[in-house]
């Protein structure tokens, strides 16, 4: 038997502790929750696995779990928004925050000025993750009409409107 070296174990250590570490990637819609307030949370499955030691010390692909009720970052700013339709099988960009966000999105209020204590001590765990409406397209579904100089606004049917720089729709 052969003994691993402090730097062996001390790399094995990381690995596993970065393997728990999630920052952003790719997810799929399972399931988009009724109600007009709770559109604006979705269930999503990880598109990619990790790898992490079985028992017997060899890596492993492993499915990471669902993740329930996850927010939808929609874009806004100065009262406004821009909204897209969810729906399952559809794509989103999952982004995991450096702290819980779960008592900031129940406390939270604009013009609070004030940051909230999380109150859980995970640091950019799947629990903290909330979902984006844009990223990359796989290639077997990348988006027909986007332009390297106009806005395009496309739909299931192809563009809908196409916005030119010289102010023509």
């Amino acid at each position: 038997m052969i003994t691993p070296s402090p730097l062996d174990v001390m790399n094995a250590v990381l690995d596993a502790r970065l393997g728990e570490l999630h920052t952003c990637m790719p997810a799929e819609v399972i399931r988009v929750h009724a109600g007009a307030h709770k559109r604006q949370f979705v269930d999503v499955q990880p598109s990619l696995q990790r790898q992490v030691y079985s028992v017997d010390g060899e890596i492993v692909d492993e499915t990471l779990p669902v993740i329930p009720m996850v927010p939808v970052a929609y874009t806004q700013g100065g009262g406004f928004f821009v909204s897209v339709p969810l729906h399952v099988g559809d794509f989103v960009w999952l982004m995991c925050a450096e702290r819980s966000l779960d008592f900031w999105l129940e406390t939270a209020r604009k013009g609070g000025k004030r940051a909230v204590i999380p109150g859980d001590v995970g640091t950019h765990v799947l629990e903290g993750a909330v979902a984006l409406p844009c990223g990359p397209a796989p290639r077997s579904a990348l988006l027909d009409g986007v332009d390297a100089s106009d806005v395009v606004i496309g739909g299931p049917t192809g563009v809908l409107a196409r916005f030119t720089a010289g102010g023509d729709v």
